[in-house]
């Protein structure tokens, strides 16, 4: 959008030029407009808050617009439109600590102890704390507690057992490692997804008639990631299926009657809606990364391309990684591209270069943990 011709907006130069302009029209026998002229000065002094009046309008009327507006304006609009931003959350882990060999006797696993990651390729570590205080008895080796990453977000999404480095050594302990995700991290909703969301709710205008209504109200509950609508009559005449994925992938049996709750006190009476979990069509992968001669560790690369395999597939979130969709066609051109952003990683090589057309209602999801190889090139 020109929001400059739209606003005939003028630069304080432009005001200045306009204002001589009209007194020579006038017969005004003023000549000297030279920039540090006093009558230039003097004119471009009377003249500022004209020109502070176009920069606030230029920075103001953009965000009157649903599509144009930014940061604190889009959760204005959204209140109009009784919503609001996602927040941020943070990922939870169930973490396991091991006793070490030999060892015996209670051991104590303090509150807010640390474990985290090797560095990544870009050199940050995440780090998970334990919510409360543990401890593994005598005889046993080992004893679980749920930990939550330190920084709110998507970051906190890596794979299961990756979490390898104990920040907070403790006496008696050998090793700890997270080992499940329970609650996967999110990132706050974006200026784009909120927009994208509050515009569906115009769509969804013919209330409970169309997809898109039903994609709206899916959508605005907390941990849906993606929604897919079956408007078709798949079970006969006004019936609608809905298919949900949450933040770790296939829906748990708690976000899909939370969606059931939100649909059902909006559809339409006539409608048959059911929410379902999209059936799992499994893909097997087998990846090959390739580093040149120098630069990069194989253990942090192998750990990176473990995590965005598994956001490829929405076990997990990462930032930059858009998880496969309901209904769309697995491709491995399309994960490979994703891994070749790790960096010092030069070419990928997927096990199978074949694509595994998915069908409505399903969606791709891994075979198991991926094999995932790191090959450092020879010196030319």
């Amino acid at each position: 959008m020109d929001w400059l011709s739209l606003l005939g907006f003028k630069t304080s130069d432009e005001l200045v030029t306009d204002v001589a302009a009209k007194l020579q029209e006038l017969g005004s026998k003023l000549t000297n407009w030279n920039k540090l002229s006093r009558l230039r000065t003097f004119t471009e002094s009377v003249l500022q808050p004209t020109a502070e009046l176009y920069g606030l309008l230029l920075k103001v009327l953009p965000q009157g617009f649903l599509r144009y507006a930014t940061g604190e304006w889009v959760d204005l609009h959204a209140k109009d439109m009784d919503d609001e931003r996602k927040p941020a959350v943070a990922a939870q882990w169930t973490v396991r600590f091991v006793r070490q060999d030999g060892g015996s006797g209670n051991v104590v696993i303090a509150a807010k102890t640390r474990i985290a990651t090797l560095p990544m390729s870009n050199g940050i570590t995440i780090e998970c704390a334990t919510l409360e205080a543990a401890v593994l008895p005598d005889n046993d080796d080992t004893v679980e507690c749920l930990a939550e990453c330190i920084v709110e977000g998507v970051a906190g999404n890596v794979g299961a057992g990756t979490m390898t480095v104990l920040v907070n050594p403790i006496a008696g302990i050998a090793s700890a490692s997270n080992i499940s995700l329970e609650i996967a991290g999110e990132d706050e909703e974006s200026d784009d997804a909120v927009i994208d969301r509050l515009v569906q709710k115009w769509d969804a205008l013919g209330y409970g008639s169309n997809a898109a209504a039903y994609e709206s109200w899916a959508a605005k509950v907390a941990g849906v990631r993606d929604v897919w609508v079956d408007g078709q009559h798949p079970r006969g005449q006004g019936t609608v299926d809905v298919y949900i994925t949450g933040p770790a992938g296939l829906p748990t049996e708690s976000l899909l009657l939370a969606v059931h709750e939100a649909v059902q006190q909006k559809r339409a009476l006539c409608a048959n809606v059911l929410i379902k979990s999209p059936v799992a069509v499994e893909v097997e992968i087998e990846a090959t990364l390739y580093l040149p001669p120098t630069g990069g560790i194989e253990a942090t690369v192998e750990t990176e391309a473990l995590s965005k395999i598994r956001a490829f597939f929405g076990l997990v979130a990462v930032d930059g990684v858009a998880p496969i969709a309901i209904a769309e066609d697995y491709r491995p051109a399309r994960l490979a591209h994703v891994l070749m952003a790790i960096g010092f990683v030069e070419d990928v090589a997927i096990g199978s270069n074949a694509n595994v057309v998915v069908g409505r209602g399903e969606i791709a999801v891994l075979d198991g943990e991926p094999q995932i190889t790191v090959v450092r090139l020879e010196a030319k």
